[in-house]
């Protein structure tokens, strides 16, 4: 029985948590307003209540400072209304759900036409609802001293939004996704652009600060005296937000960048003497046209003639074969010309050819003599022996006469 009744207490016990908020330390720091839309210094004061404090100066300013995290989106539409916001380093956090619209667009809001001005200090963060991280709404002005934007600035487009410098401090750091929004010195107010419809999940940062000149940035803005070759660079210290001292650090000298050829007479280390060298120059710095000493480079567009050498022979001809020969630089021995020899001619044939040449002519000239009837060569014979004849018959005649 005991234990049944011990099993009870702790299901009771159960069932009661379960019905409590789900985050019980949250809800010590942090207030959930759902969409709270406030029209009046009064309501204003009594829906915040111990989330902030909420007071009028003697300007008639409506002064509002956190002491707890808000979640939900607040709505400011008193007429004419001059806030002073400090978030005293709390967060509104926009995103959430609502009973009325089922989400919120945005954590802080300046109501359409309620010619309203919000300054944001005490470095709060403004978390992105739906749309944006805060709005300002047609008519209303935002001067934002000091806060984290966790997302984009909503408007109808051209309201005014910009950032001023606080009392007490020398200047304000104003960056978008880690860049500086602005070149100049913020020593003085500077509008912030802000477009129609921007749901971009940008992050603004505004901080008041005095200068601390910690910062060693190698950057022309800073630079008081160039590095050279030889000597160092000056530069001046500059603080976070971008603003200069006179305070100077130093960097290494660049040394020198032998890297240029100059084929000058004033360069040359050293001329080539023969075909198997270059002419050899030093290298010059790019930067300061110093001379190297020890950094020296070969011009392989220079060179000396090759000295040839007398036909060399390498293969000697033979009947069958060509020879070869080539000539070569006696220097440095590459070869410079070659040329193929003749094969030498076969005698024995060449002089049996002759000879069955000139017997094939003795037999061809005979063939044509006895074959044409040419009869010079019985003419003769038949004349001497006619003279003969006649001689004979001169002196028989002359016998008989006596």
């Amino acid at each position: 029985m005991k234990k049944r009744k011990i099993l009870s207490i702790m299901l009771v016990f159960l069932m009661m948590i379960s019905f409590l908020p789900t985050n019980i330390y949250a809800n010590d720091e942090t207030k959930n307003i759902g969409q709270l839309a406030v029209t009046t210094y009064e309501q204003l004061k009594n829906e915040l209540g111990d989330a902030a404090d909420v007071s009028r100066d003697t300007d008639g300013h409506i002064n509002i400072k956190l002491n707890k995290n808000l979640k939900g989106q607040l709505k400011l539409d008193i007429p004419g209304a001059y806030y002073v916001f400090d978030a005293n380093g709390k967060t509104l956090d926009g995103d959430c759900e609502t009973s009325t619209l089922g989400y919120v667009p945005e954590s802080l809001c300046l109501e359409h036409r309620s010619n309203s001005t919000m300054v944001l200090k005490g470095n709060g963060i403004y978390k992105r609802g739906t749309y944006y991280a805060i709005f300002c709404g047609t008519g209303c002005k935002y001067i934002i001293l000091s806060a984290r934007l966790e997302g984009s600035i909503g408007s109808n487009g051209g309201e005014d939004v910009r950032t001023q410098l606080q009392d007490g401090y020398e200047c304000y750091l104003a960056t978008k996704n880690g860049k500086n929004l602005f070149d100049a010195e913020n020593t003085k107010e500077n509008k912030i652009e802000v477009r129609s419809l921007d749901f971009s999940e940008d992050v603004y940062v505004f901080e008041q600060h005095n200068h601390v000149y910690n910062q060693e940035v190698e950057s022309s803005k800073y630079l008081k005296q160039a590095a050279t070759c030889v000597t160092p660079g000056i530069y001046y210290k500059s603080c976070t937000c971008g603003a200069k001292s006179n305070s100077e650090f130093y960097t290494g000298h660049l040394g020198h960048d032998y890297t240029v050829k100059v084929k000058k007479e004033a360069y040359l280390k050293s001329k080539a003497k023969d075909c198997t060298e270059h002419d050899v120059y030093w290298y010059v710095c790019s930067r300061c046209g110093k001379t190297s000493t020890t950094l020296s480079y070969a011009d392989l567009d220079s060179k000396v003639d090759h000295v040839s050498s007398d036909w060399i022979i390498d293969q000697q001809p033979t009947v069958a074969k060509e020879g070869s020969k080539h000539k070569e630089c006696t220097v440095c021995k590459e070869v410079l010309e070659t040329e193929k020899i003749a094969k030498l001619e076969n005698v024995k044939t060449e002089t049996k050819k002759e000879e069955t040449a000139s017997k094939k002519e003795t037999k061809v000239e005979s063939k044509k003599a006895v074959t044409t009837g040419d009869n010079t060569n019985s003419i003769v014979p038949m004349a001497l022996l006619g003279i003969s004849l006649l001689g004979i018959y001169i002196i028989v005649m002359k016998k008989y006469v006596r």
